[in-house]
């Protein structure tokens, strides 16, 4: 009886579900979809000014931000215009503004980055990347004749590594093994 029961819903629900996704939702009305957009972009930005307030950021470091954001923002109108010309957005244009509009933050965050290394001083340490291997021994020179002896002396330091021990498996893996090792397993008993 129970199972009859699950069934039935489960055969409603899934007749429920797929009725709802057979409607179309593209093309859309141009004037609903530049009001979701311009409300993710508000929420994206209400998320950056709450993070500049919260670092304490300087104004003049707060205007380049949003003039930045403005920039990138400009850009989304500018394809959103184009999309809207014939009042209604399809599903290809919809996809291309969706992916300029998401991770707006992280893509400002990334621009901004690199403004932000481009205006440091001398004093200020180096970003530490992720392609360098950090060496055990600072470099103490970068002349050529150093170099060679830098080297020697690094590879006479490098230590071998230890040999590998082949160490076997306690279970079998065929079954005719495992079968074989179970009898003798008991005869031992």
């Amino acid at each position: 009886m129970r199972k009859t029961i699950v069934v039935v819903v489960f055969a409603f629900l899934s007749s429920l579900a797929s009725s709802t996704l057979a409607q179309q939702r593209f093309p859309v009305d141009a004037d609903e979809y530049r009001q979701t957009i311009t409300s993710r972009v508000e929420a994206t930005w209400e998320k950056i000014e709450k993070k500049l307030d919260h670092h304490k950021v300087s104004g003049d470091r707060k205007q380049e931000i949003r003039s930045a954001f403005d920039e990138a923002v400009a850009r989304i109108d500018d394809a959103m215009d184009k999309a809207s010309a014939d009042g209604q957005i399809s599903r290809g244009e919809a996809y291309r503004i969706n992916t300029m509009t998401s991770g707006l933050r992280g893509k400002m965050r990334g621009k901004l980055a690199v403004d932000r290394g481009s205006e440091g001083t001398a004093d200020k340490a180096e970003p530490k990347r992720a392609d360098r291997v950090p060496t055990s021994k600072p470099v103490a020179s970068k002349n050529v004749a150093n170099k060679d002896e830098e080297f020697d002396s690094r590879s006479s330091q490098r230590k071998a590594a230890p040999p590998r021990k082949a160490v076997p498996s306690e279970v079998p893996r065929s079954p005719k093994k495992r079968a074989e090792a179970k009898t003798t397993r008991a005869t031992r008993s």
